[in-house]
């Protein structure tokens, strides 16, 4: 291969294809996320709603506060599962739940997860999950349905539909066929869009989940062998 070629090769390559788009995994998990976003966030809602009702109701006896106990504990569950569908749907880029060797005590192991920030963060991110995943919900399937009448305004007007865009009337399958060529132009900004409201759900699960545990505090024998290494490297 001469060195004009090998040139012509690399431009080519490094010069980015807008369709890869339509390609990527990543476009489809992350239509994923948004379609679920509004099913997991009524979920959320309603669990949230009903147990903490519950618990303050009941909060005059112990079982009250049991039930406040367990939902806190179901709360940082839910948000390590939406941490994994962040994780693989969005990529995004959120720390473990927990410190690696957690202890095993369950009473170090429960006050770890109580006196944790990402906790009540993550609580609240399934709170906010109801109201923003309907608006993301509500955006995605209308853009979805959009492309996709457009795309199948033949078949629709094959099988004897009625076509109105604004106010024109499609009854032929020329125009039908305008309509679907505008349908295939509308893929490439609409996977676009989706893909920018699906990293703005990527950054928002980092912020609201991705709090790393604090670091534990070396031990004084740890400290000085590890100042012994650092002045063994150094001479």
């Amino acid at each position: 291969m001469t060195a004009t070629t090998q040139t012509a090769t690399f431009r080519s390559s490094s010069i980015p294809n807008p369709f890869l788009v339509l390609a990527e995994a990543r476009t489809y998990t992350t239509l994923l996320y948004l379609l679920l976003s509004f099913p997991l966030g009524l979920a959320y809602f309603v669990i949230l709603l009903t147990g903490g009702a519950l618990g303050i109701g009941l909060s005059v006896i112990a079982v009250g506060l049991v039930i406040l106990f367990m939902l806190v504990l179901a709360g940082w569950a839910l948000t390590v599962f939406e941490r994994q569908l962040a994780i693989h749907l969005l990529g995004a880029d959120v720390p473990p739940a927990k410190p690696e060797g957690a202890p095993k005590d369950g009473w170090l192991w429960i006050k770890s997860v109580f006196g944790n920030p990402v906790t009540w963060k993550g609580i609240l991110f399934l709170g906010l999950k109801f109201p923003l995943g309907l608006a993301s919900w509500v955006v995605t399937i209308v853009l979805l349905a959009i492309v996709a009448t457009f795309v199948t305004a033949p078949l629709s007007l094959a099988l004897g539909a009625s076509i109105n865009i604004f106010e024109w009337q499609v009854e032929t399958y020329g125009e039908a066929a305008v309509l679907t060529l505008i349908g295939l132009l509308a893929l490439l900004p609409t996977a676009y869009f989706l893909n920018a409201l699906g990293a703005v759900w990527a950054r928002f699960a980092e912020v609201m989940l991705g709090r790393e545990w604090p670091e534990p505090t070396p031990s004084p024998v740890e400290a000085v062998s590890s100042g012994g290494e650092s002045y063994a490297g150094l001479s």
